[in-house]
């Protein structure tokens, strides 16, 4: 081949990849020049699709764009991807409106039905078992006679049990409890010797049968009884290779996968397939430390205050089972590999001071020194990158040091947060005669930590609530999603190290971040929201830093993007995890996730319910019922409800 054939060639490889971006309306912003690429068949499908629905010749755009003259096989399977997504459509809106007509959604088989997977293909072999059951269910909620409720007995107490009686020369059955009274009239009943024996007879049964029913309470539940599974689910991961078993829904803030945006989403998504970490603690450490990597370039202004890519968070759970470290593995097997230098060199733990602190992004300075002949300038080195992750497996260390008698450790974090310069004056010099004072004028901090509940609350630096540096971290609650018990396979990341190689060459070189028209929009009319309304009292101190927590993730969201200004979706994207995080707060400071604190207002309103009544009445069937009933049990477990038989009381 020829230069100039071999020029061509790129020539048409590089118009085919800008018809491909062009197809997909998904603009890659990059500093790179493009590259010459060839398209995947799914690409090409996908292509095909939009040239479908745009009601072109597809056989045309087919050859004249992409060089393809055997058309037939990718329109075929583009119709057939058409089909899928409308069977899914109207399956979605069938099972919906099948679903609020089941009385009881609790009903055994239904609930893991109702966790559809994100892929194509099994989304819609999913939807259609989900729309099998519910029909079935649908038909036997037909078929079943309405009954009256029983009466409630208006007499009696203790054991009762059923007898048959002649009463009038007609027979007729009563029930008699403990102490011989019918529970329906109050009477004392007469009975025969012969009747008398069959009665004791009928009580030690009811009380044999009282008794194996507690014992069996008692009793190790079935394996499968301890997850959301069905028996043949749970018997169907037995036999994988890495078995996969979800638990229950837990105490504490309703999570939702749609809250994964993006690349980010993705690969945490990937992550988290074989892990018994919560995702929301993966996601918002690789932000953290992403907004770390970055470094103090890209920024937004608030008036004259610039806000750069730095955060602090706190992984919060209940104890070790909550897979806190787990998580940060997860992440750093990943961070590794996007920057190992950043990994090596820029991630410290266990500062004992704030001096020490300073001290590992210290400027470089002279001073001088006194010598018999007069003084002389002596060079005190620094240090040149000023980046500086703070990772600790127990976030206490850090609070600790932090509430230090007149320790300036607090003060030197919150400047840290604000992007401000840091200063330590002290008394004193080093063994090297060096002063032990330290500066450092553009420092980039980041803090990523774990911690439990109960050890957040006793460790949390006095007047953390009131002088800001509680609300600069962001509080994430974290708890065990799953059981697994042979970890999963390798993961081949190669794809994603590749794609943040890029996403970090274009955030470095990125400056001020500005907002596009729409996504300015939307924040002058969510802001005042985010500033006013909320939680109260504690909670609403810890969490006032909202808009600033906002921007600062929608902007790294917009880095990893590639993109130069903050589109409307990287600010949806920010508020649905910032909301899952102000949740998570009310859950570790109040005690109450916003759902449980609306059951127990509700309640509190409305006298005692059942459960039946706050799922119809209140959430009018739009919640899943197992999160209804696990935040139900809190509020009894914890004393905020009490239970007397099957009515909720307001405590």
């Amino acid at each position: 081949m020829t230069p100039e054939e071999q020029l061509a060639q790129i020539e048409q490889q590089q118009q085919r990849l800008a018809n491909i971006t062009s197809a997909l309306a998904k603009p890659v912003v990059s500093p790179a020049p493009l590259t010459p690429a060839v398209m995947t068949d799914d690409e090409i499908v996908r292509f095909t699709v939009t040239c479908i629905e745009n009601d072109d010749d597809v056989k045309a755009r087919l050859l004249d764009e992409l060089g393809i003259d055997e058309a037939e096989p990718f329109i075929e399977k583009a119709q057939a991807s058409i089909q899928i997504d409308k069977e899914i459509s109207q399956l979605e809106t069938v099972n919906k409106e099948l679903l609020e007509s089941i009385p009881d959604p609790d009903e055994p088989g239904l609930q893991p039905l109702l966790r559809i997977p994100a892929d194509r293909t099994d989304k819609l072999e999913a939807l259609r078992k989900l729309n099998e059951k519910l029909v079935e269910l649908g038909n036997k909620q037909f078929d079943k006679e309405e009954l009256p409720e029983p009466e409630k007995p208006k007499f009696g107490s203790g054991l009762t049990v059923e007898l048959s009686v002649i009463v009038n020369g007609e027979r007729a059955s009563i029930w008699i409890d403990e102490h011989g009274i019918n529970i329906d009239t109050g009477e004392r009943v007469v009975l025969t010797p012969e009747l008398q024996k069959l009665l004791d007879e009928r009580r030690d049964q009811r009380r044999k049968e009282k008794a194996d029913e507690a014992v069996k309470k008692l009793e190790p539940k079935e394996p499968h009884e301890l997850y959301a599974m069905t028996q043949e689910e749970h018997e169907a991961e037995l036999e994988k290779e890495y078995p996969v078993f979800v638990l229950p829904k837990q105490p504490g803030p309703s999570w939702d996968d749609s809250i994964l945006y993006g690349p980010v989403g993705d690969m945490v998504r990937k992550a988290s397939a074989y892990s018994e970490s919560h995702p929301a603690g993966m996601l918002l450490d690789f932000l953290v430390s992403f907004g770390n990597i970055v470094g103090r370039g890209p920024y937004f202004n608030v008036n004259a205050t610039k806000h750069y890519t730095n955060e602090f968070m706190a992984r919060v759970g209940q104890s070790s089972t909550s897979r806190k470290g787990g998580a940060r593995d997860a992440m750093d097997e990943i961070l590794k590999m996007i920057d190992p230098n950043w990994f090596s060199n820029q991630i410290e733990g266990g500062f004992g001071s704030g001096q020490a602190i300073i001290g590992r992004v210290r400027d470089a300075r002279t001073e001088m020194h006194k010598t018999r002949t007069g003084f002389e300038e002596v060079k005190v080195p620094g240090v040149t990158d000023k980046r500086l992750c703070i990772r600790e497996n127990e976030l206490a260390t850090v609070f600790t040091v932090a509430n230090q008698p007149e320790s300036q450790a607090s003060n030197i974090l919150r400047d840290a947060w604000d992007s401000k310069t840091l200063r330590n004056t002290v008394k004193g010099k080093g063994t090297d005669g060096v002063n032990n004072s330290a500066r450092c004028e553009e420092p980039h901090i980041s803090i990523s930590g774990d911690t439990t509940v109960s050890e957040l609350r006793q460790t949390m630096p006095t007047g953390a609530a009131d002088n800001g540096f509680g609300n600069r971290f962001i509080y994430v609650y974290v708890f065990r999603t799953k059981d697994c018990p042979q970890g999963g396979p390798q993961i081949n990341w190669d794809t994603e190290i590749l794609l943040f190689h890029k996403v970090l060459q274009f955030a470095k070189a990125a400056k001020h971040v500005a907002m596009t028209q729409t996504a300015r929009n939307w924040w002058n009319k969510i802001y005042s929201t985010i500033e006013h309304d909320g939680p109260d009292g504690l909670v609403k101190k810890m969490t006032s830093r909202g808009a600033a927590h906002i921007r600062r993730i929608a902007m790294i969201y917009a880095l990893i993007d590639m993109q130069d200004k903050i589109e409307l979706e990287h600010f949806l994207a920010a508020k649905k995890l910032w909301d899952y995080c102000t949740d998570s707060a009310m859950f570790i400071f109040g005690q109450m996730t916003k759902e449980q604190l609306k059951i127990v207002q509700w309640i509190s309103q409305r006298g005692p319910v059942k459960y039946q009544q706050v799922r119809d009445d209140l959430y009018y069937r739009n919640r899943p019922p197992a999160d209804i009933r696990a935040d139900l049990k809190y509020l009894v477990d914890s004393k905020k409800l009490l239970l007397n038989g099957d009515l909720y009381h307001p405590n």
